[in-house]
């Protein structure tokens, strides 16, 4: 049952149909820097959201999961992809939680869209395992895009953490941005 519910949270999420926010229990501002440096700015990001998130986790065994983010209009783009690797490989702490392969829940998740029209039994989405779900998406803003993070509880829907970056947006950001998955 709490796999279903944490399934029905991840349909919501990816599709922007959430209607309520949970309640946010600690956030990370906006600082106004907007960063012409890619590995800069997701040091910055990936630091705002361990600091909000460890104040948050109650435990240290949640296992986390980090999705590819995706566009204003909700797809999923190369851009997203990138700042997902780039965050799963700077959040990576096993002594404070446990991340999942990527690779495998963007795989699971396009399953899980199956699932909604039937072609895939439920049994087969639960290999999900995740307790923490890093959801997020880019919009692009003049000349940079913004990007928020958010981490949600799979269970509560309680968001843990959230965090905002702004990038210049330099040829090879916007290019990365404009191609779909």
């Amino acid at each position: 049952m709490r796999f279903v519910v944490a399934l029905f949270l991840i349909a919501l999420l990816l599709i922007g149909c959430v209607t309520q926010q949970p309640t946010v229990r600690s956030g990370g501002a906006a600082t106004g820097t907007v960063y012409h440096d890619f590995d800069i700015g997701m040091d910055s990001l990936a630091n705002d959201l361990k600091k909000h998130l460890m104040l948050s986790l109650k435990t240290t065994d949640k296992k986390i999961a980090v999705v590819s983010l995706v566009n204003a209009e909700g797809k999923p783009v190369e851009l997203g992809r990138d700042i997902a690797a780039a965050l799963q490989k700077r959040l990576f702490d096993p002594t404070k939680y446990r991340l999942l392969e990527r690779e495998r829940i963007d795989s699971l998740l396009k399953e899980v869209e199956f699932s909604q029209s039937g072609m895939v039994q439920e049994k087969d989405t639960a290999l999900l395992g995740a307790d923490v779900l890093l959801v997020g998406n880019i919009s692009e803003q003049s000349n940079r895009y913004v990007v928020y993070c958010r981490m949600v509880d799979l269970t509560s829907g309680e968001i843990l953490a959230v965090a905002e970056l702004q990038l210049y947006a330099r040829p090879s950001v916007t290019q990365r941005y404009r191609k779909p998955l």
